[in-house]
């Protein structure tokens, strides 16, 4: 069944799935009024439930390129014009972002995202994995100044050095003191 979005199909087709799905990314900085170019949509779901979110993917027209132990990217093959990847956690881990999210609309659907301090510490631990991401680092930057959080808080710096490095904390300092 061709959906028209990729956001009605994804809601829809991982519900009927019972697949639970967190909306993180470009399109969750923008639910924060934080805008974003993005040239994919991004979702947390549990790393149990990749056979079938896989076969949902594949279903919608999508062809996996890479799959990894926490991440996989698919490409679309026209049906939606954007691509999608899927980010893996635990259980435990997706029940507290889904727990402390907030709700928004997408194409009429409703989608969970990260309360802002969750979605700092995904980026912080994208960043981790991969430094080059500028993105992601920028993202945090825009958050803690968007929410005024104090990053000489130890509360902060213990996000930063949980979930990132004590390398990214002093990034985002400096990037946020000049």
């Amino acid at each position: 069944m061709k959906y028209p979005t990729i956001f009605d199909a994804i809601h829809d087709e991982f519900l009927m799935a019972d697949i639970p799905f967190v909306l993180i990314g470009g399109f969750a900085m923008n639910a924060y009024g934080i805008h974003r170019n993005t040239k994919d949509v991004d979702f947390l779901i549990l790393d149990k439930d990749f056979g079938r979110a896989n076969a949902v993917m594949i279903q919608l027209g999508y062809r996996q390129l890479v799959k990894e132990e926490n991440f996989a990217q698919y490409r679309d093959s026209g049906n939606y014009q954007i691509d999608l990847d899927l980010m893996f956690v635990d259980a435990k881990t997706l029940g507290k972002i889904i727990e402390n999210g907030q709700k928004i609309k997408i194409a009429g659907k409703e989608f969970i995202v990260p309360g802002y301090k969750h979605l700092i510490a995904l980026k912080l631990h994208a960043l981790k994995s991969n430094p080059n991401r500028q993105k992601d680092l920028l993202d945090i930057v825009s958050l803690v100044q968007f929410y005024k959080w104090d990053i000489h808080s130890a509360e902060f710096k213990s996000l930063c050095r949980t979930f990132g490095t004590e390398k990214l904390y002093e990034k985002i300092k400096i990037l946020i003191e000049t």
